[in-house]
């Protein structure tokens, strides 16, 4: 498997937090003199100088520090994903039945859960160009946190109306269906059928409609002001991890896994209990705001590494911060091998919600319970803990393009296998691949998004990504998902998919070949531009009925 340059780059400064640094920092990750394109992809014979930023003297001690089981400089990262994953683990993967409870259709659930990804793919970016143009990323993180907490706290108030608690009286909370006597109801009130049939579905549907409006709003300002949560979590993990150990993401973000596994086992539990449903989405609601605030509380103790920046480093990074804001921005969309990777990380996000959206359907399609649903989701968050451990060794090894590669090809083997699933048991051992299509793959587009930022704009480029990821690629997912689900059903979806992620494959392995043969000298850019031109004038040629 060949690599490009990129890759080669990325993979030196991951195997560079194994080998103690001989000699002082020589400029920073990704800078070089030259153009500024010439910045997003430095000289493989600079990358080994350039990724060390520390002095022989003091690379024992680093060594030393890395062998500690618990490094307490990381500890507040560590903490910070533990907790907030925990907090959302608790209620966001439940928020679907409550809507439904509340009173939503399901058409109308769709249309709020469907708002998230599109604002998320706005608000993500341009509160990260806010925080670098302002020098603000800190508190722009711990405001977008707290307002996480607030507005999906303001959820839990809007409870179901008098109609629909009417409705919901004796109710499964599973299936939240009416389960009442109608000839109870007539005797009470002497009235005809007809007329309270009538009278109840007027109400219901007003009630609907009101509640829609208030969580469609509350949900698009609350996505807008806490869009760059995680995305700066991210920044802000880097930044703590530092130059010379950047390869160690994957072992901060796994405790993201570990609490929203967690999470979600105990909010199922709590929701499966005998209370009553407004009961029981109170407390999850509860204890989502108990435990998400401690997370503000270690987002303070996060600092940057020391490795993180040095006077040649520093000098050097002001003289690149010259150019103008916009410029430095637009320098991230001149690269094709950056908008190659945002079109390959916008498809996989698009398999990604498919999952999530319609996974649970299918097996309950199957007959399976609510158990074997908690149960996938606790075997989702086993896969990823181990991948998000070695990702940066396997990111080191194969480097981005290889890494994608992998998670195309995983996708496709996930979409296969559900698509001939017959015992809905099986689904548990399918599962553990999400650790390849998501952990793998977060780990190698945060260290990507790192690895191309220009001076200045490193929250604006994992916001970018981020945006990408879980804003427009589950946005357009879900619309084209459920559009496919609808008209083609399930097993055919999955067959189309696993379909799509072989040729996404293929696409991007042909593009990153491309690229490293025009690297080498073997193809022109001008030569490919007049390859294009004679393609153009020969299909002229056909339309207007000639031959020649």
């Amino acid at each position: 498997m060949s690599t490009s340059s990129g890759d080669i780059e990325l993979a030196t400064l991951l195997r560079s937090e194994d080998k103690e640094g001989d000699a002082q920092t020589e400029g920073p990750l990704s800078e070089e003199q030259g153009s500024h394109e010439e910045c997003l992809q430095p000289q493989e014979n600079e990358s080994s100088s350039v990724l060390s930023s520390e002095s022989s003297d003091n690379a024992p001690k680093e060594q030393d520090r890395r062998r500690c089981f618990l490094d307490l400089h990381l500890l507040p990262v560590k903490l910070y994903y533990f907790i907030f994953m925990l907090g959302a683990g608790c209620i966001f993967p439940f928020l679907t039945v409550y809507f439904r409870f509340v009173g939503l259709s399901a058409s109308q659930n769709g249309i709020v859960q469907g708002i998230r990804p599109f604002v998320n793919c706005v608000a993500t970016p341009l509160w990260g160009m806010v925080g670098d143009k302002l020098g603000k990323v800190r508190v722009i993180w711990i405001v977008s946190t707290f307002n996480f907490i607030a507005f999906t706290a303001i959820l839990g108030l809007i409870g179901p109306s008098s109609v629909t608690k009417a409705i919901h009286q004796g109710c499964n909370c599973t299936s939240v269906e009416a389960n009442f006597s109608i000839s109870e109801v007539l005797d009470s009130f002497n009235l005809t059928l007809a007329s309270l049939c009538e009278e109840v579905e007027e109400n219901r549907i007003d009630a609907e409609v009101s509640k829609f409006l208030q969580l469609a709003i509350i949900v698009a300002i609350g996505e807008f002001l806490a869009a760059p949560t995680l995305a700066l979590a991210d920044h802000f993990a880097m930044q703590a991890l530092g130059n010379e150990r950047k390869g160690d993401y994957g072992k901060q973000r796994l405790w993201g896994a570990v609490g929203w596994g967690l999470g979600a086992v105990g909010g199922g539990y709590v929701a499966d209990g005998e209370t009553p449903c407004d009961v029981k989405y109170t407390m999850l609601f509860i204890i989502f705001i108990s435990v998400s605030s401690l997370g503000i509380i270690a987002a303070f103790f996060v600092c940057p590494s020391k490795t993180l920046s040095s006077p040649v480093k520093d000098k050097e990074k002001n003289e690149k911060e010259l150019l103008p804001f916009i410029q430095r921005f637009k320098a991230i969309f001149s690269n094709p091998n950056i908008i190659a990777f945002l079109i390959a990380i916008w498809t996989l996000a698009m398999f990604m919600i498919l999952i999530d959206n319609f996974l649970f359907w299918f097996l309950q399609d199957l007959g399976a319970n609510q158990t074997l649903l908690g149960l996938s989701l606790a075997f989702t968050c086993m896969g990823e803990v181990p991948v998000f451990f070695i990702s940066g060794r396997v990111i080191a090894r194969i480097g981005h393009s290889g890494v994608v590669y992998i998670v195309f090809l995983a996708y496709a083997l996930r979409f296969i296998s559900y698509s001939f699933l017959s015992n809905p048991w099986i689904v548990l051992a399918i599962e553990l691949l999400h650790g390849v299509t998501f952990a793998l793959l977060w780990a190698v587009s945060t260290l990507y998004a790192r690895h191309i930022a220009p001076p200045g704009l490193e929250a604006s480029s994992l916001s970018i990504v981020s945006a990408v990821y879980w804003g427009l690629g589950r946005g357009c997912g879900g619309i084209l998902g459920g559009i496919a689900w609808e008209r083609y059903g399930a097993r055919t979806t999955f067959r189309g998919a696993a379909v799509m992620a072989v040729s996404g494959c293929i696409l991007y392995w042909a593009f990153c070949q491309l690229r490293a043969a025009m690297k080498r000298g073997l193809i022109s850019f001008s030569a490919c531009r007049s390859l294009c031109k004679k393609s153009n004038k020969y299909i002229v040629h056909v339309d207007n009925g000639e031959t020649s």
